[in-house]
Protein backbone atom coordinates (compact mmCIF):
# COMPACT_ATOMS: atom_id res chain seq x y z
CA UNK A 1 0.00 0.00 0.00
CA UNK A 2 2.54 2.33 0.82
CA UNK A 3 4.58 1.14 -2.35
CA UNK A 4 1.31 2.27 -4.54
CA UNK A 5 1.21 5.94 -2.62
CA UNK A 6 4.74 7.03 -3.08
CA UNK A 7 4.20 5.59 -7.01
CA UNK A 8 0.77 7.96 -7.25
CA UNK A 9 2.87 10.75 -5.74
CA UNK A 10 5.79 10.63 -8.23
CA UNK A 11 3.42 10.50 -10.75
CA UNK A 12 1.50 13.84 -9.83
CA UNK A 13 5.22 15.34 -8.74
CA UNK A 14 6.14 14.42 -12.37
CA UNK A 15 3.42 16.78 -13.83
CA UNK A 16 3.81 19.14 -11.19
CA UNK A 17 7.72 19.88 -12.58
CA UNK A 18 7.57 22.66 -15.32
CA UNK A 19 9.12 21.39 -18.63
CA UNK A 20 12.03 23.13 -19.71
CA UNK A 21 12.37 23.72 -23.25
CA UNK A 22 15.93 23.29 -24.85
CA UNK A 23 17.36 26.70 -26.11
CA UNK A 24 18.56 26.12 -29.54
CA UNK A 25 18.49 30.00 -31.15
CA UNK A 26 21.90 31.36 -31.66
CA UNK A 27 20.85 34.42 -29.51
CA UNK A 28 23.84 35.91 -27.55
CA UNK A 29 23.30 38.27 -24.37
CA UNK A 30 26.57 40.50 -24.31
CA UNK A 31 27.51 44.09 -22.10
CA UNK A 32 30.36 46.08 -23.39
CA UNK A 33 32.33 47.87 -20.63
CA UNK A 34 34.26 50.98 -21.25
CA UNK A 35 36.46 51.25 -18.38
CA UNK A 36 37.11 54.84 -16.99
CA UNK A 37 40.28 55.41 -17.78
CA UNK A 38 40.07 55.13 -21.64
CA UNK A 39 39.67 58.45 -23.38
CA UNK A 40 36.28 59.93 -24.37
CA UNK A 41 35.19 58.67 -27.14
CA UNK A 42 32.22 60.68 -29.25
CA UNK A 43 30.16 59.80 -32.04
CA UNK A 44 31.21 56.45 -33.07
CA UNK A 45 30.27 53.31 -34.16
CA UNK A 46 29.90 50.45 -32.62
CA UNK A 47 30.43 47.43 -34.92
CA UNK A 48 29.28 43.70 -33.32
CA UNK A 49 29.08 40.55 -35.37
CA UNK A 50 28.38 36.72 -34.35
CA UNK A 51 30.53 34.09 -36.71
CA UNK A 52 30.04 30.61 -36.95
CA UNK A 53 33.08 28.42 -38.44
CA UNK A 54 33.93 24.68 -38.39
CA UNK A 55 36.76 23.37 -36.04
CA UNK A 56 37.86 20.70 -38.21
CA UNK A 57 38.20 22.63 -41.36
CA UNK A 58 40.84 25.27 -41.28
CA UNK A 59 40.42 26.76 -44.87
CA UNK A 60 36.96 27.62 -44.64
CA UNK A 61 36.46 30.76 -43.93
CA UNK A 62 34.04 31.79 -40.81
CA UNK A 63 30.24 32.64 -41.73
CA UNK A 64 28.51 35.84 -40.72
CA UNK A 65 25.89 34.62 -38.56
CA UNK A 66 24.37 38.26 -37.18
CA UNK A 67 25.62 42.25 -37.34
CA UNK A 68 24.64 44.42 -35.29
CA UNK A 69 26.04 48.06 -34.79
CA UNK A 70 25.14 50.62 -32.76
CA UNK A 71 25.35 54.27 -33.62
CA UNK A 72 26.16 57.76 -32.26
CA UNK A 73 28.17 55.99 -29.53
CA UNK A 74 29.42 58.04 -26.39
CA UNK A 75 31.41 57.47 -23.67
CA UNK A 76 33.09 60.21 -20.89
CA UNK A 77 36.81 59.39 -19.58
CA UNK A 78 36.66 59.53 -15.69
CA UNK A 79 33.28 57.17 -15.43
CA UNK A 80 32.78 53.83 -16.30
CA UNK A 81 30.36 53.43 -19.18
CA UNK A 82 28.15 49.83 -19.59
CA UNK A 83 26.12 48.91 -22.14
CA UNK A 84 23.83 45.62 -23.28
CA UNK A 85 23.17 44.49 -26.69
CA UNK A 86 22.22 41.24 -28.06
CA UNK A 87 23.10 39.59 -30.94
CA UNK A 88 21.91 36.24 -32.91
CA UNK A 89 18.23 36.68 -32.47
CA UNK A 90 16.99 35.38 -35.92
CA UNK A 91 13.58 33.92 -36.71
CA UNK A 92 14.50 30.42 -38.13
CA UNK A 93 18.34 30.20 -37.00
CA UNK A 94 19.30 27.22 -34.82
CA UNK A 95 22.42 26.30 -33.45
CA UNK A 96 24.45 23.80 -35.02
CA UNK A 97 26.34 22.04 -32.42
CA UNK A 98 29.15 20.80 -34.62
CA UNK A 99 29.98 24.09 -35.14
CA UNK A 100 31.55 27.17 -33.21
CA UNK A 101 30.40 30.12 -32.56
CA UNK A 102 32.82 33.38 -31.41
CA UNK A 103 31.46 37.63 -31.36
CA UNK A 104 34.08 40.34 -32.16
CA UNK A 105 33.47 44.09 -31.07
CA UNK A 106 34.96 47.11 -32.67
CA UNK A 107 34.34 50.54 -32.51
CA UNK A 108 34.98 53.24 -35.47
CA UNK A 109 35.08 56.91 -35.71
CA UNK A 110 32.17 56.65 -38.48
CA UNK A 111 30.58 54.43 -41.23
CA UNK A 112 32.86 50.40 -40.14
CA UNK A 113 33.32 49.92 -44.31
CA UNK A 114 34.84 53.46 -44.53
CA UNK A 115 36.64 54.20 -41.07
CA UNK A 116 39.50 52.76 -39.18
CA UNK A 117 39.08 50.83 -36.14
CA UNK A 118 39.68 53.16 -32.89
CA UNK A 119 38.76 50.58 -29.99
CA UNK A 120 38.05 46.81 -29.29
CA UNK A 121 36.10 44.64 -27.44
CA UNK A 122 38.22 41.40 -25.43
CA UNK A 123 36.73 39.30 -23.09
CA UNK A 124 36.41 40.05 -19.72
CA UNK A 125 38.30 37.22 -18.81
CA UNK A 126 41.55 37.98 -21.50
CA UNK A 127 41.34 35.67 -23.72
CA UNK A 128 41.86 36.26 -27.57
CA UNK A 129 39.12 35.29 -28.91
CA UNK A 130 35.65 35.41 -27.59
CA UNK A 131 33.86 32.13 -28.08
CA UNK A 132 30.50 31.26 -27.35
CA UNK A 133 27.42 29.19 -27.40
CA UNK A 134 28.76 25.82 -27.89
CA UNK A 135 31.44 23.41 -26.83
CA UNK A 136 30.99 24.77 -23.24
CA UNK A 137 31.06 28.42 -23.92
CA UNK A 138 28.45 30.42 -23.05
CA UNK A 139 25.69 32.63 -23.97
CA UNK A 140 25.97 35.55 -21.84
CA UNK A 141 29.56 37.73 -22.62
CA UNK A 142 30.85 40.53 -21.16
CA UNK A 143 33.38 42.50 -24.01
CA UNK A 144 36.07 44.34 -21.81
CA UNK A 145 37.20 47.45 -24.58
CA UNK A 146 40.33 49.26 -24.96
CA UNK A 147 41.90 51.16 -27.29
CA UNK A 148 43.53 49.87 -30.84
CA UNK A 149 47.37 50.65 -30.52
CA UNK A 150 48.77 52.42 -33.55
CA UNK A 151 53.10 52.72 -34.00
CA UNK A 152 53.81 55.80 -35.60
CA UNK A 153 56.44 55.09 -38.19
CA UNK A 154 59.96 57.11 -37.81
CA UNK A 155 60.61 59.47 -40.14
CA UNK A 156 63.80 59.23 -42.05
CA UNK A 157 66.98 61.31 -41.25
CA UNK A 158 68.87 62.55 -43.70
CA UNK A 159 68.15 63.18 -47.68
CA UNK A 160 69.18 59.60 -48.37
CA UNK A 161 66.25 57.24 -48.81
CA UNK A 162 66.59 53.76 -48.18
CA UNK A 163 65.46 50.83 -51.08
CA UNK A 164 62.30 48.36 -50.19
CA UNK A 165 63.85 45.24 -48.76
CA UNK A 166 63.55 42.52 -51.21
CA UNK A 167 60.55 39.87 -49.94
CA UNK A 168 61.19 37.15 -48.18
CA UNK A 169 60.44 33.60 -49.98
CA UNK A 170 57.47 31.75 -48.21
CA UNK A 171 57.68 29.08 -46.30
CA UNK A 172 58.43 25.32 -48.35
CA UNK A 173 60.76 27.67 -51.10
CA UNK A 174 57.48 29.93 -52.11
CA UNK A 175 58.32 33.40 -53.92
CA UNK A 176 55.82 36.17 -53.56
CA UNK A 177 52.96 35.86 -56.21
CA UNK A 178 54.06 38.39 -59.53
CA UNK A 179 51.06 39.86 -61.04
CA UNK A 180 50.41 37.75 -64.61
CA UNK A 181 46.55 38.14 -65.68
CA UNK A 182 47.10 35.84 -68.56
CA UNK A 183 48.52 33.45 -66.49
CA UNK A 184 45.56 33.31 -63.98
CA UNK A 185 43.05 33.47 -66.94
CA UNK A 186 44.13 30.58 -68.58
CA UNK A 187 44.33 28.34 -65.76
CA UNK A 188 40.61 29.44 -64.80
CA UNK A 189 38.21 26.48 -64.88
CA UNK A 190 35.26 29.42 -65.89
CA UNK A 191 36.15 32.85 -68.10
CA UNK A 192 33.05 35.11 -68.56
CA UNK A 193 32.27 38.95 -68.71
CA UNK A 194 29.06 40.67 -66.32
CA UNK A 195 27.73 43.45 -65.56
CA UNK A 196 28.73 44.18 -61.59
CA UNK A 197 25.72 44.65 -59.89
CA UNK A 198 26.82 44.95 -56.33
CA UNK A 199 29.36 44.36 -54.19
CA UNK A 200 28.84 43.40 -50.85
CA UNK A 201 31.31 43.22 -47.85
CA UNK A 202 31.99 40.21 -45.46
CA UNK A 203 33.46 39.44 -42.55
CA UNK A 204 37.41 40.60 -42.59
CA UNK A 205 39.85 37.83 -41.28
CA UNK A 206 41.86 39.16 -38.61
CA UNK A 207 45.51 38.98 -40.00
CA UNK A 208 48.34 40.31 -41.51
CA UNK A 209 47.53 41.79 -44.06
CA UNK A 210 44.40 41.13 -43.78
CA UNK A 211 41.14 38.77 -45.74
CA UNK A 212 38.94 40.75 -47.12
CA UNK A 213 35.98 38.78 -48.48
CA UNK A 214 32.57 39.98 -50.73
CA UNK A 215 29.84 39.01 -52.54
CA UNK A 216 29.32 39.83 -55.63
CA UNK A 217 26.31 40.06 -57.49
CA UNK A 218 27.09 39.45 -61.49
CA UNK A 219 24.77 39.27 -64.66
CA UNK A 220 26.43 37.00 -67.20
CA UNK A 221 26.93 38.44 -70.48
CA UNK A 222 29.45 36.64 -72.63
CA UNK A 223 30.82 33.23 -71.25
CA UNK A 224 34.57 32.46 -72.89
CA UNK A 225 34.87 28.99 -70.80
CA UNK A 226 32.68 27.46 -68.78
CA UNK A 227 28.84 25.67 -68.58
CA UNK A 228 27.66 29.59 -67.79
CA UNK A 229 25.01 30.48 -69.88
CA UNK A 230 24.39 34.55 -71.23
CA UNK A 231 21.85 36.52 -68.44
CA UNK A 232 22.73 34.15 -65.44
CA UNK A 233 22.28 35.91 -62.21
CA UNK A 234 24.88 34.80 -60.05
CA UNK A 235 26.02 35.42 -56.21
CA UNK A 236 29.55 34.60 -56.03
CA UNK A 237 32.03 34.79 -53.35
CA UNK A 238 35.22 36.73 -53.84
CA UNK A 239 38.84 36.28 -51.44
CA UNK A 240 41.30 38.50 -50.99
CA UNK A 241 44.83 38.50 -48.71
CA UNK A 242 45.88 42.16 -48.87
CA UNK A 243 46.76 45.50 -46.74
CA UNK A 244 44.44 47.92 -49.04
CA UNK A 245 40.56 47.15 -48.95
CA UNK A 246 39.65 45.43 -52.25
CA UNK A 247 37.55 48.10 -54.75
CA UNK A 248 35.29 46.96 -57.77
CA UNK A 249 33.94 48.12 -60.77
CA UNK A 250 30.60 48.16 -59.50
CA UNK A 251 27.50 49.12 -62.54
CA UNK A 252 30.59 48.21 -65.38
CA UNK A 253 31.04 45.43 -67.31
CA UNK A 254 34.09 43.28 -66.02
CA UNK A 255 35.94 40.50 -67.17
CA UNK A 256 35.82 37.36 -64.20
CA UNK A 257 37.74 34.45 -63.54
CA UNK A 258 36.12 31.88 -61.19
CA UNK A 259 36.40 28.47 -59.83
CA UNK A 260 33.66 26.03 -58.34
CA UNK A 261 34.59 23.58 -55.20
CA UNK A 262 32.27 21.77 -52.78
CA UNK A 263 29.25 23.53 -54.06
CA UNK A 264 30.29 26.94 -53.99
CA UNK A 265 31.33 29.45 -56.45
CA UNK A 266 34.53 31.70 -55.96
CA UNK A 267 35.54 34.21 -58.02
CA UNK A 268 39.94 35.49 -58.77
CA UNK A 269 40.48 38.33 -61.44
CA UNK A 270 37.49 40.74 -61.52
CA UNK A 271 38.59 44.05 -64.17
CA UNK A 272 36.89 45.95 -65.86
CA UNK A 273 36.37 44.85 -69.27
CA UNK A 274 38.07 46.92 -71.49
CA UNK A 275 39.91 46.35 -75.08
CA UNK A 276 43.61 45.55 -73.61
CA UNK A 277 41.75 43.00 -70.82
CA UNK A 278 39.42 41.04 -73.19
CA UNK A 279 42.29 40.62 -75.54
CA UNK A 280 44.43 39.05 -73.30
CA UNK A 281 41.39 36.89 -71.88
CA UNK A 282 40.44 35.53 -75.94
CA UNK A 283 44.22 34.95 -76.07
CA UNK A 284 44.15 32.95 -72.74
CA UNK A 285 41.19 30.95 -73.54
CA UNK A 286 42.09 30.13 -76.78
CA UNK A 287 44.92 27.60 -75.23
CA UNK A 288 43.99 24.41 -73.41
CA UNK A 289 44.04 24.75 -69.93
CA UNK A 290 47.70 24.06 -68.87
CA UNK A 291 49.58 25.69 -71.31
CA UNK A 292 51.48 28.73 -70.99
CA UNK A 293 53.04 31.49 -73.14
CA UNK A 294 56.66 32.54 -72.67
CA UNK A 295 58.08 35.31 -75.38
CA UNK A 296 55.67 34.81 -77.69
CA UNK A 297 56.21 30.92 -77.72
CA UNK A 298 54.14 28.33 -76.07
CA UNK A 299 54.61 25.45 -73.72
CA UNK A 300 52.30 22.38 -72.98
CA UNK A 301 51.99 20.88 -69.59
CA UNK A 302 54.41 17.45 -71.38
CA UNK A 303 57.09 19.66 -72.36
CA UNK A 304 59.25 17.79 -69.22
CA UNK A 305 58.71 14.78 -71.83
CA UNK A 306 60.49 16.43 -74.35
CA UNK A 307 60.97 16.03 -78.02
CA UNK A 308 59.63 12.70 -77.90
CA UNK A 309 56.26 13.59 -76.07
CA UNK A 310 54.84 14.03 -79.72
CA UNK A 311 55.64 11.77 -82.79
CA UNK A 312 57.24 14.16 -85.63
CA UNK A 313 55.10 11.63 -88.12
CA UNK A 314 51.77 12.89 -86.96
CA UNK A 315 50.04 15.23 -89.22
CA UNK A 316 49.77 18.73 -88.09
CA UNK A 317 46.62 20.40 -86.90
CA UNK A 318 45.86 23.52 -88.94
CA UNK A 319 45.31 26.63 -86.91
CA UNK A 320 46.66 25.15 -83.84
CA UNK A 321 48.67 27.06 -81.60
CA UNK A 322 52.38 24.37 -81.22
CA UNK A 323 54.29 23.56 -78.16
CA UNK A 324 57.51 24.97 -79.12
CA UNK A 325 58.93 22.41 -76.57
CA UNK A 326 57.25 19.13 -77.91
CA UNK A 327 55.41 20.10 -81.20
CA UNK A 328 52.77 18.95 -79.72
CA UNK A 329 49.86 21.13 -80.87
CA UNK A 330 46.78 22.82 -79.13
CA UNK A 331 43.98 20.65 -78.98
CA UNK A 332 40.60 21.44 -77.39
CA UNK A 333 37.79 19.52 -76.34
CA UNK A 334 35.21 21.37 -78.53
CA UNK A 335 31.45 21.76 -78.21
CA UNK A 336 28.11 19.37 -76.93
CA UNK A 337 31.06 17.40 -74.73
CA UNK A 338 30.70 17.45 -70.86
CA UNK A 339 33.53 16.47 -67.73
CA UNK A 340 32.63 14.27 -64.73
CA UNK A 341 35.02 13.79 -61.67
CA UNK A 342 34.05 11.78 -58.30
CA UNK A 343 36.05 10.56 -55.82
CA UNK A 344 36.18 6.83 -55.84
CA UNK A 345 35.00 5.74 -52.24
CA UNK A 346 37.96 4.62 -50.16
CA UNK A 347 37.85 0.92 -48.73
CA UNK A 348 37.76 1.92 -45.45
CA UNK A 349 35.69 5.35 -44.18
CA UNK A 350 37.50 7.07 -41.18
CA UNK A 351 35.69 9.52 -39.16
CA UNK A 352 37.51 13.20 -39.56
CA UNK A 353 40.07 11.36 -41.90
CA UNK A 354 39.26 10.58 -45.13
CA UNK A 355 35.73 12.42 -46.05
CA UNK A 356 36.96 13.10 -49.49
CA UNK A 357 38.50 9.26 -50.18
CA UNK A 358 41.58 8.09 -50.65
CA UNK A 359 43.34 10.13 -53.60
CA UNK A 360 41.40 7.95 -56.36
CA UNK A 361 38.96 10.00 -58.81
CA UNK A 362 36.82 8.71 -61.71
CA UNK A 363 36.61 10.92 -64.91
CA UNK A 364 34.33 10.64 -67.46
CA UNK A 365 34.00 12.49 -70.63
CA UNK A 366 29.88 12.58 -72.24
CA UNK A 367 28.84 13.55 -75.72
CA UNK A 368 25.89 15.25 -74.73
CA UNK A 369 24.27 15.46 -78.12
CA UNK A 370 22.20 13.58 -80.36
CA UNK A 371 25.39 12.87 -82.77
CA UNK A 372 28.45 11.50 -83.17
CA UNK A 373 31.25 13.92 -81.41
CA UNK A 374 34.70 14.41 -82.02
CA UNK A 375 37.42 15.03 -79.21
CA UNK A 376 40.53 16.21 -80.55
CA UNK A 377 42.01 16.53 -76.84
CA UNK A 378 41.03 12.68 -75.58
CA UNK A 379 44.05 10.55 -77.51
CA UNK A 380 43.41 7.49 -78.95
CA UNK A 381 45.45 4.77 -80.76
CA UNK A 382 44.57 1.21 -81.61
CA UNK A 383 44.49 -0.10 -78.10
CA UNK A 384 41.82 2.23 -77.23
CA UNK A 385 42.11 5.73 -75.13
CA UNK A 386 45.16 7.24 -74.41
CA UNK A 387 43.45 8.79 -71.23
CA UNK A 388 47.69 9.17 -69.42
CA UNK A 389 48.40 11.53 -72.69
CA UNK A 390 45.52 13.61 -72.60
CA UNK A 391 44.13 14.35 -68.78
CA UNK A 392 46.26 17.38 -67.24
CA UNK A 393 45.98 18.64 -62.90
CA UNK A 394 46.70 21.76 -62.20
CA UNK A 395 47.27 21.66 -58.36
CA UNK A 396 49.55 24.25 -56.34
CA UNK A 397 49.98 26.63 -59.35
CA UNK A 398 51.27 24.34 -61.66
CA UNK A 399 50.30 22.01 -64.77
CA UNK A 400 50.75 18.51 -64.67
CA UNK A 401 50.20 15.43 -66.93
CA UNK A 402 48.81 12.81 -64.99
CA UNK A 403 50.82 10.12 -63.07
CA UNK A 404 51.77 7.01 -65.99
CA UNK A 405 52.08 9.75 -68.96
CA UNK A 406 54.78 8.77 -71.63
CA UNK A 407 56.07 9.74 -75.00
CA UNK A 408 53.68 8.87 -77.83
CA UNK A 409 55.24 6.28 -80.46
CA UNK A 410 52.61 6.44 -83.21
CA UNK A 411 50.86 9.05 -84.40
CA UNK A 412 47.53 9.33 -82.08
CA UNK A 413 44.43 10.36 -83.46
CA UNK A 414 41.21 11.37 -82.34
CA UNK A 415 38.57 9.74 -80.19
CA UNK A 416 35.11 9.82 -81.55
CA UNK A 417 31.99 9.27 -79.33
CA UNK A 418 28.92 7.82 -80.35
CA UNK A 419 25.65 9.79 -79.38
CA UNK A 420 25.18 10.44 -75.32
CA UNK A 421 28.27 8.21 -74.75
CA UNK A 422 30.26 8.41 -71.42
CA UNK A 423 33.82 7.09 -71.70
CA UNK A 424 35.72 7.36 -67.69
CA UNK A 425 38.97 6.34 -66.32
CA UNK A 426 40.16 6.54 -62.59
CA UNK A 427 43.49 8.72 -61.86
CA UNK A 428 45.10 8.58 -58.45
CA UNK A 429 46.52 11.80 -57.08
CA UNK A 430 48.58 10.09 -54.56
CA UNK A 431 51.01 9.06 -57.52
CA UNK A 432 51.66 12.73 -58.23
CA UNK A 433 55.28 13.87 -58.03
CA UNK A 434 56.78 17.69 -56.99
CA UNK A 435 53.29 17.85 -54.68
CA UNK A 436 53.34 19.30 -50.89
CA UNK A 437 51.35 17.46 -49.25
CA UNK A 438 50.08 18.77 -46.30
CA UNK A 439 51.29 17.97 -42.19
CA UNK A 440 48.38 17.18 -39.69
CA UNK A 441 45.12 18.00 -41.67
CA UNK A 442 44.82 20.19 -44.28
CA UNK A 443 43.22 20.74 -47.87
CA UNK A 444 44.55 20.04 -51.42
CA UNK A 445 43.20 21.75 -54.38
CA UNK A 446 42.93 19.23 -57.98
CA UNK A 447 41.81 20.63 -61.04
CA UNK A 448 41.14 18.26 -63.84
CA UNK A 449 41.37 19.22 -67.42
CA UNK A 450 40.86 17.90 -70.58
CA UNK A 451 41.38 20.35 -73.44
CA UNK A 452 39.36 23.96 -71.89
CA UNK A 453 37.11 21.20 -69.96
CA UNK A 454 37.51 21.44 -65.88
CA UNK A 455 36.26 20.24 -62.70
CA UNK A 456 38.19 21.11 -59.32
CA UNK A 457 37.83 18.96 -56.65
CA UNK A 458 38.78 20.13 -52.79
CA UNK A 459 40.50 17.04 -51.26
CA UNK A 460 41.16 17.22 -47.88
CA UNK A 461 44.63 15.27 -46.60
CA UNK A 462 45.08 13.54 -43.34
CA UNK A 463 48.47 12.98 -42.90
CA UNK A 464 48.50 10.21 -40.01
CA UNK A 465 46.02 8.19 -42.27
CA UNK A 466 46.89 9.48 -46.18
CA UNK A 467 50.68 9.12 -45.79
CA UNK A 468 51.40 4.89 -46.18
CA UNK A 469 48.49 5.01 -48.19
CA UNK A 470 50.62 7.53 -50.54
CA UNK A 471 53.48 5.36 -49.94
CA UNK A 472 52.29 2.54 -50.98
CA UNK A 473 50.80 4.20 -54.31
CA UNK A 474 54.32 5.12 -54.95
CA UNK A 475 56.41 1.52 -53.84
CA UNK A 476 58.12 0.11 -56.62
CA UNK A 477 56.59 -3.37 -57.83
CA UNK A 478 58.40 -5.84 -55.93
CA UNK A 479 60.69 -8.57 -58.58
Amino acid sequence: MRKNICLSVAIVLSFCVPLVAEVVSTEVAGTMVVPADVASIKGSTVDIRLYEYHPMIADKAATLVDQVQLENFAHTKGKETRTAFSIGEKPGRKINQRMQYYVTLFIHSGDPEKTPRTHMGKPADGKFLCKVLTAGNPRQIVMKVRAVKTVARPKPVGPKVRPMPVPRPMPGGRKPAVKDDFKTIQGAQFVFTAELKQAKPGPVGLSMPPVYSHKLVLVVKDVLRGDLKGGDKLTIHHSARQRAKPTFPVGKVCLVTASKSRGSMRAGLVLQADDKVLQTARDATSLPLGWSKKADKFVSPWADLGAKAWPKSAPPVPGAAVCSVTGRPALLAGAGVSMKVVKVPPVKEVKWSNPDGDGKYTITITNDTDKPATVPALLSDDKGILWDESLVILCQKKARPVPGVKPLKTAPRETVLKPKQSVSTVVNTFRMKNIEWPRGGYRVEFQFCLGELSVTRSFYYMSRHHDPIRQSANAKPKK
